[in-house]
């Protein structure tokens, strides 16, 4: 399983870097790290609340439409 998530992260992380600029590419979406699909939604470790927090705020929007294509 583990080697599905890591095949379909690097999949859509070709797609983030599209919309989200390498700044924010490098501050928070890369220190994501794809750790399990549970109950059919992908779980993502965050090193931070902080991070949890800005990525929820800021990239949500664009992150949740590539995840939903690569791991629907």
């Amino acid at each position: 399983m583990q080697k599905y998530i890591d095949k379909q992260w690097q999949l859509a992380m070709q797609d983030f870097s599209k919309d989200i600029t390498s700044i924010g590419m490098d501050l928070w979406i890369n220190p994501l790290e794809p750790i399990n699909i549970d109950d059919e939604k992908l779980v993502l470790v965050t090193p931070t609340a902080m991070a949890r927090d800005t990525i929820l705020r800021t990239y949500a929007s664009k992150i949740l439409p590539i995840i939903k294509k690569y791991f629907n």
